[in-house]
């Protein structure tokens, strides 16, 4: 646990030595699930099931969406205004990455989740659990 506080001390500190700016909001996430679409069912199949934590952070001013993992840093532009769906209680981005490759992301308030697709890939996904989330304010 100290380990894993002190590592987000350090990811805090570059993140804003590195782009100016604290994040508007940022997400610690407790889990990863890769999932495939089964177009029978019509339902998300999860295969792959990962306890390690991640962390997102979004600069809304910048118009990025960083995501931490331990192996890597990913960069994506948002590309647009957020869709906001008051319905289902969601918020949907699209994102670029820095090669180019375009993806959705979802962040479903009501399933405490984030979900990545990539755009070029209508049968898999992989759904982020949260474990926590802050704003900039906090």
């Amino acid at each position: 646990m100290k380990k894993l506080l002190l590592t987000l001390s350090f990811i805090i500190g570059i993140t804003t030595v590195s782009f100016g700016q604290v994040p508007e909001v940022s997400v610690l996430t407790d889990g990863r699930m890769d999932a495939i679409y089964n177009k029978i069912s019509k339902k998300w199949e999860y295969f792959k099931n990962n306890e390690t934590q991640t962390f997102f952070e979004i600069y809304e001013k910048l118009s990025i969406v960083k995501h931490i993992k331990p192996s890597s840093t990913s960069i994506y532009f948002i590309k647009g205004k957020p869709r906001i769906d008051k319905e289902s209680n969601e918020i949907r981005l699209h994102l670029v990455n820095d090669e180019g490759k375009e993806f959705g992301l979802r962040w479903a308030f009501n399933h405490n989740n984030i979900q990545i697709t990539p755009y070029d890939s209508d049968a898999a996904t992989v759904v982020y659990k949260i474990k926590k989330t802050w704003t900039e304010e906090e």
